[in-house]
């Protein structure tokens, strides 16, 4: 299938979940003019059943940063909260909308309004490049950092990664981005090595004279 039908068909789809606390997609343009601005409305719903005391909650936002290819317009939202605010909640544009209610409050209402503008970027894969491509350095550098609760590769919370070791079971660390860990020379390797393992005879992971640089102690502190 081809790869812009697939997105469209994904997010038809989106567009019609109507179930309580998930965001919907409306006004979905055509993607058929890649110089063109596309606008895109996403309205998240929380309703909170049988609450017990004061309720809050934190809904993300699309990227509060603006780029040459994603442009936003304010979020707007209604309810039944006693307060309600627009959060940045790092350097990186994520945001979200904080809202609480009152411990009397019986049935918790909010409803977040987003809308950006998007537009295609394309590079065509079968055409020799007149110069090498050259990201500035800096650019690449601040999408590589990891953010404070996401040790590695800036996706999944390590702690979230980390199995509860003992007699036969053990933490392997890599250094790599999240969608690179499939083809990693180092993650491929230490695969490789615990399934060369003779059955009934588990030892560790020996993480070698490169440990520290291909394998990090993953015990150590954050």
């Amino acid at each position: 299938m081809n790869r812009r039908d697939f997105l469209k068909q994904g997010l038809t789809v989106s567009a019609g979940v109507a179930l309580s606390g998930l965001p919907k997609f409306t006004g979905l343009a055509h993607a058929d003019d890649p110089t063109k601005w596309r606008t895109f409305e996403v309205i998240t719903t929380i309703e909170v059943k049988d609450p017990l005391g004061g309720v809050r909650t934190w809904v993300p936002v699309p990227l509060t940063n603006n780029t040459d290819y994603f442009k936003r317009e304010p979020d707007s939202w209604t309810g039944n909260f006693k307060a309600a605010r627009a959060v940045q909640y790092d350097k990186y544009g994520t945001g979200m909308v904080f809202a609480e209610w009152a411990p009397s409050e019986k049935t918790p209402l909010l409803e977040v309004k987003s809308r950006f503008m998007t537009r295609d970027r394309a590079i065509d894969v079968n055409t020799k490049p007149t110069g090498a491509a050259k990201e500035n350095p800096a650019v690449l550098n601040y999408f590589r950092q990891p953010s404070k609760l996401i040790r590695t590769d800036g996706v999944v919370a390590w702690r979230c990664s980390i199995e509860k070791t003992g007699p036969q079971s053990e933490n392997i660390e890599v250094i790599a981005s999240h969608l690179g860990l499939g083809a990693h020379p180092a993650v491929l390797y230490a695969v490789a090595d615990r399934l060369a393992q003779p059955e009934g005879e588990w030892k560790p992971f020996n993480r070698g004279v490169l440990g520290p640089l291909v394998y990090p102690d993953p015990d150590r502190d954050a």
